[in-house]
């Protein structure tokens, strides 16, 4: 560097209209054509939800992507801003963009040091930089990048052009003047919108930023927390950012179905019962799997995540099996380790009794209490919280290393209980079974449905099931079946050759390997018919 200049002023290289050459004192630089090239962010071509603010640029209160009302306020322990100097020149002697990279930093404000200006709803960010401090050479320019933390992409960028006095800067012909304090100091001020922002139009969501020394997040209702995280100290890798913005967030499942499921799957495909109290676990930037405790894994130790949940009577059978299941984007099923729920949710509000209503933006205002399923258990008088099989009621709690979808949903495997019969008369059965993770307990779950389908030309199912018909559901315990089977009777036809049935119903296939993920498919049960002897 050429030394300090005490009264240096900056320019932001932003141009409205094309201008041919700067009359310079340093070497010349022509403008951008493009003024994308030296400042990106929403009113200029780069990130919609950034915007830079007086006095580095005009008020983009006008551009199209300016959401008013929509600043996120929760950001400002997670941002950074740094200053370096450029390699070269960011335009040719055309105006165009030239690629150039930083090669020495001059200042940096790291997370933490980011001031929050302003009301929650319409703030914005700050920083001052007093540029005496920094040994601006006026041959050289510089690189303003606003970072989030975790995150190797600016969310804005601005490309600035010392020169060193006023009328200097007048004749330099490159559109927007940047004026500084007497002091020469500039403020760095930035906006950062939650377009994108799962609390957008949701009003059950909380966005908080958690740090490597960890703590709470929790989602309030009308009495208290419906869902939450709690995180350990040290549960962020050590190669990954130490600040994240945590968001939860309520996910729409629409109504209630007449047996207590919702009519919108929160794990889609997951081929088990899933109940209402789905919630949407992420974090701002999003983690990558680098844990080095638990390798593939966001986390570096195992984060507590609770929701409530729909409200069971101890006469339901399945009550004892509902655990928490995660999902990502319809893959990945997995059952959460069972973890109590003790400092996350209330006990008064663990059950998602008339929660306040949900704004979401795709589907409208709907209600999330469970009123097909009150309606159902409406004769008992009362409704019980879940009872776990070991007799101990610690709420719906999980341990998990990843987050994303969270919702409560009926842990049951399916599988063949055997195919007996001969010549053309057979009985398929299957079963189902409820699996939970204390000491492997597991026992057959009645009452619910298993669908058998006849393959073309393999026959039907007899008069018992209504037949002759191809396709039939049964519910598991009934027709004198053990606890967990549902049955059958099947008449094959004389054709030689296989002939098959499949049965469905809501439960993984059994064996999962890892017990606790969970493949999806069907039963099959096949009869072979042998040709006839001659």
């Amino acid at each position: 560097m050429k030394g300090r200049y005490p009264s240096a002023l900056l320019s932001l290289a932003l141009v409205v209209a094309c201008q041919d050459q700067r009359v310079p004192t340093a070497p010349a630089r022509n403008a951008p054509t493009d003024p994308s090239a030296l400042i990106s962010d929403g009113a200029h071509g780069g990130n919609p939800d950034f915007f830079f603010l007086p006095p580095m640029v005009s008020n983009p209160i006008g551009s199209s992507n300016y959401d008013l009302g929509l600043s996120n306020a929760a950001l400002a322990p997670s941002l950074s801003v740094e200053i370096c100097e450029l390699s070269g020149s960011p335009v040719d002697a055309g105006g165009s963009p030239l690629a150039v990279v930083c090669v020495a930093t001059v200042k940096r404000f790291p997370a933490g040091t980011v001031q929050q200006q302003g009301g929650a709803s319409d703030g914005f960010y700050q920083v001052l930089w007093h540029t005496q401090e920094s040994n601006l050479d006026v041959n050289k320019f510089y690189r303003i990048n606003v970072m989030v933390d975790g995150s190797s992409a600016p969310l804005g960028v601005a490309d600035i052009d010392p020169v060193t006095n006023m009328k200097e800067f007048k004749n330099a012909r490159t559109g927007e003047v940047i004026p500084l304090n007497d002091d020469s100091t500039l403020p760095i001020k930035f906006r950062v919108e939650k377009n994108g922002s799962p609390c957008v139009g949701n009003n059950l969501c909380k966005e908080q930023t958690v740090t490597n020394a960890g703590g709470l997040v929790t989602v309030l209702g009308n009495a208290g927390a419906l869902a939450g995280a709690f995180f350990p100290p040290g549960w962020l890798p050590p190669g990954g950012p130490q600040s994240v913005l945590v968001a939860i967030s309520r996910v729409n499942t629409g109504s209630t179905n007449p047996d207590g499921t919702q009519a919108i799957q929160c794990h889609q495909n997951l081929p088990l019962q899933q109940f209402d109290g789905c919630f949407k676990f992420t974090t701002f930037p999003k983690l990558a799997p680098n844990s080095t405790t638990f390798p593939g894994h966001q986390f570096q130790k195992y984060v507590t995540t609770a929701v409530c949940y729909v409200l069971y009577s101890n006469e339901d059978v399945r009550s004892e099996w509902v655990q928490l299941w995660a999902s990502d984007n319809g893959a990945n099923f997995r059952k959460l380790p069972e973890f109590s729920d003790f400092g996350i949710l209330s006990v008064d509000n663990r059950y998602c009794f008339n929660p306040p209503p949900i704004t979401d933006n795709s589907t409208g205002l709907r209600g999330l209490a469970s009123a097909g399923w009150r309606k159902l258990k409406g004769g008992l008088g009362q409704i019980f919280g879940v009872q776990t099989a070991y007799g101990v009621d610690i709420g719906l709690g999980g341990s998990t290393l990843d987050f994303s979808n969270i919702s409560p949903a009926l842990s049951t495997q399916i599988d063949t209980a055997g195919l007996f019969g001969e010549g053309l008369s057979w009985t398929a059965r299957a079963k189902i079974t409820g699996i939970t993770h204390h000491g492997g307990v597991s026992a057959g779950v009645n009452e619910l449905p298993v669908t058998f389908t006849v393959a073309a030309g393999s026959g039907n199912f007899g008069s018992d099931e209504g037949g002759p018909i191809t396709q039939v559901t049964v519910q598991t315990g009934t027709n004198d079946d053990p606890a967990g089977v549902a049955s059958v009777n099947w008449n094959v036809p004389s054709t030689p050759g296989p002939h098959t049935i499949t049965a469905t119903g809501p439960g993984c296939l059994k064996p999962a390997v890892p017990s606790d993920s969970c493949l999806i498919g069907s039963i099959t049960f096949t009869v072979v018919v042998p040709p006839p002897i001659p």
